[in-house]
C-alpha cells in the first residue's frame, strides 16, 4: 500500500521531523478511516471512537515499519489480520 510506504518512509527520518508512530497516526487516522455522514458525505470523526481507531492506525504502522512483529499485534487487535 502507497500509504504504509509513505509513513515508513517519514518513520525513517523520526529524528528529523519528529514524527513517531504516535503523531503519524494521530493525523492519518482520519483519512484513513472515516465513516460516511448519513447525507453521504465525509463527515467528522466520531470522538467516542477516535482513540480505538488511532490505536488502530498506530499498530498498522507498527507492523508495517517492522517494529512490532504482526502475530504479536494480531493476538490484541483482529482488525490487523485483514492487512
Amino acid at each position: 500500500c502507497e500509504v504504509l510506504q509513505l509513513l515508513r518512509l517519514v518513520l525513517e527520518y523520526e529524528d528529523k521531523n519528529r514524527m513517531g508512530v504516535d503523531n503519524l497516526a494521530t493525523v492519518f487516522t482520519p483519512c484513513l478511516i472515516s465513516k460516511p455522514s448519513p447525507d453521504g458525505t465525509r463527515g467528522m470523526m466520531d470522538p467516542t471512537n477516535l482513540i480505538e481507531e488511532t490505536k488502530v492506525v498506530q499498530n498498522l504502522i507498527k507492523v508495517s515499519a517492522g517494529r512490532e512483529r504482526k502475530e504479536e499485534t494480531m493476538i490484541f487487535n483482529p482488525v490487523l489480520s485483514f492487512f
